[in-house]
């Protein structure tokens, strides 16, 4: 993760020093191995997945089934942690594009879950959290139908920006901004996004560049 944390460095160090008082020259301590979260790779897969599927062929909805599904399981795996209901939201909102009706209880779901997470650890689940809440506020239909509010979704990408100025939160309100005819504001937000380099472990940030290049060739025309 959607989803605001540092990466975590694996290894042993292996130092000498010299000890003036002795001149006896012994191995430094070994320090203990920092441990790898399990989550990363797992996670990793399934961010990576979402912007795959969208860009392939094929049965979408049933890919996007699929990933539901792998993220719940995770979701039971790690009980306490707020990335797998994350990415099970996330997959969850890409699903509803391609399932016309049905979709309207899926974005339900995914609202649920993610307002879920930031009572969980809005710490970590923040900036994701918000991002995705503000893709749904804007994208799903408004009253009488579903809960879609673009006040609200505005409100959520402001806060999204501000816990972790990245390509993903810079990049969905500079969509929403287009969307919204704030051409100057939505360049300058997309021109953000496209400026940060691709991240290691991150394989979706070559493909969400190239939608941020379309988006901005929009504007320029």
């Amino acid at each position: 993760m959607e989803g605001s944390k540092g990466c975590m460095k694996n290894g042993y160090r292996l130092g000498f020093v010299g000890l003036l008082a002795s001149g006896t020259l012994v191995r430094a301590a070994e320090p203990a191995p920092v441990a790898v979260d399990p989550l990363m790779g797992p996670v990793a897969e399934i961010r990576y997945e979402v912007t795959a599927i969208e860009h392939g062929t094929g049965d979408k909805a049933a890919a996007f089934d699929r990933l539901v599904g792998r993220a719940d399981a995770l979701a039971k795996q790690f009980p306490k942690r707020p990335e797998p209901l994350i990415w099970k939201a996330i997959a969850l909102s890409a699903s509803a594009k391609h399932k016309g009706l049905s979709a309207l209880s899926s974005v339900k779901e995914a609202r649920a879950l993610l307002e879920a997470t930031l009572a969980m650890d809005e710490a970590v689940a923040g900036p994701f959290a918000h991002n995705a809440l503000g893709i749904l506020f804007h994208k799903v239909p408004g009253w009488p139908i579903s809960y879609g509010d673009d006040r609200k979704a505005e409100a959520h990408f402001r806060k999204a920006v501000a816990a972790l100025s990245c390509l993903d939160t810079h990049y969905r309100y500079g969509e929403f901004l287009m969307d919204e005819g704030r051409r100057d504001e939505a360049r300058k937000h997309l021109e953000q996004a496209l400026a940060f380099p691709d991240r290691p472990g991150h394989r979706e940030d070559a493909m969400k560049k190239e939608e941020i290049r379309a988006l901005l060739a929009r504007l320029r025309t």
